[in-house]
């Protein structure tokens, strides 16, 4: 990486002013701006008016060698990410060793040639302006990332309210209003109106909950719930979307299967996998929703018998790989995202997800919470 030396500050500590001398004349002359001390204690004096870019230290030094002195920099939060080269005349290999143990970035051996301090300077200097210029970059990534999550999080909440308030709408004219009334193609209109309006508020309440699951804002709050209940609420908001495709859905729910978990976050997994069933079923078809004591937990499925997953979606799926939207069996448009929430959920809530799938037979998801003891 070029760089250029006069943006650069090489602080020398040598106890002998001739070789100070000598490396800022060096350094002086391809452009690197120098400052010297002829002792550890000046130098920390130094570092409390101006920090160095490089420091180049000599090991053998009275009151206080380069080893110690480095270890004492090391320790500073402010200077510990300072590159030093030491300067010594000590060769052996238990040496060098020591220098790289102590906080050493590199070394130089006395008496040093002209070339290799610039050329080990150069690279460390080098070194320091990548790091600085990927700091750089990590600091402005994160900034965007910041703004991207709070621009998610206020659109899918702002959004939601008035959609959520329109879906209502669009449910109480589909139900009062009759075809004798407005005819059966304004019917028709009104029903896909509907269902758009559904599958829109699904979205950004997904993406609402997604956001907050990410930023590490979405709280939970456990509680002994019946599943029973929870499973036949779900199954009862979908009665009238499955009618769409004239599918139908059939609950096998056992009795007294109380679990401790999060009710809301149970009711958004099993709304996303019976979303999930009806798009890939087929007209006339039935989805099986239920729920049973396995073992210690309470397994959550719901089966389809619709189109099914080819082998390479499911190892994908089972390699937790990003999945891509997909069209449903009446070519319905999806994103992907509901089943990519319902698994973050699932491990929040500390379940477990398991599903399977046949070509052309149909898929059947599940997802398991604990029981309640009481």
């Amino acid at each position: 990486m070029e760089i250029k030396n006069d943006n650069y500050t090489i602080l020398a500590i040598d106890d002998h002013d001739a070789n100070l001398l000598l490396l800022k004349a060096i350094l002086g002359s391809v452009g690197f701006n120098v400052i010297t001390a002829t002792s550890a204690a000046m130098a920390f004096e130094v570092l409390k008016q101006q920090k160095p870019d490089v420091i180049i230290m000599d090991i053998m030094m009275p009151l206080m060698d380069g080893y110690e002195a480095t270890a004492i920099i090391k320790s500073n939060e402010e200077y510990k990410d300072i590159p030093i080269i030491f300067l010594t005349a000590l060769v052996t290999s238990e040496d060098v060793v020591k220098c790289f143990k102590s906080g050493g970035s590199d070394y130089i051996s006395k008496p040093f040639n002209r070339d290799e301090l610039i050329a080990r300077v150069s690279n460390q200097a080098s070194l320091q302006s990548a790091k600085k210029q990927i700091s750089d970059q990590n600091n402005e990534l994160k900034k965007i990332m910041e703004h991207r999550d709070r621009l998610y999080s206020v659109i899918a909440h702002d959004l939601r309210g008035p959609l959520g308030t329109i879906k209502m709408i669009m449910e109480c004219l589909q139900t009062n209003l009759q075809n004798k009334n407005i005819g059966f193609d304004n019917m028709e209109l009104l029903s896909e109106a509907n269902k758009l309006s559904d599958e829109l508020f699904q979205l950004l309440d997904n993406l609402l909950k997604w956001t907050k699951n990410q930023l590490g804002r979405l709280n939970l709050v456990y509680q002994k719930v019946d599943i029973r209940d929870i499973v036949l609420s779900v199954v009862e908001f979908y009665a009238m979307i499955s009618q769409f495709k004239s599918i139908q859905i059939v609950t096998e729910v056992s009795s007294e299967l109380f679990a401790y978990t999060d009710i809301d976050v149970v009711k958004t997994i099993l709304r996303n996998f019976i979303n999930n069933a009806i798009k890939f079923s087929y007209t006339n078809s039935a989805i099986v929703v239920g729920a049973r004591k396995k073992d210690n937990m309470i397994e959550i499925f719901v089966r389809d018998s619709g189109q099914g997953m080819p082998e390479d979606k499911q190892m994908k799926l089972r390699n937790r790989e990003f999945m891509s939207s997909s069209f449903g069996t009446n070519k319905e448009e999806g994103t992907g995202m509901g089943l990519i929430l319902s698994r973050d959920l699932i491990d929040r809530i500390g379940g477990v997800f398991e599903f399977e799938s046949e070509l052309g037979v149909g898929t059947t998801f599940c997802f398991s919470v604990p029981v309640c003891d009481d």
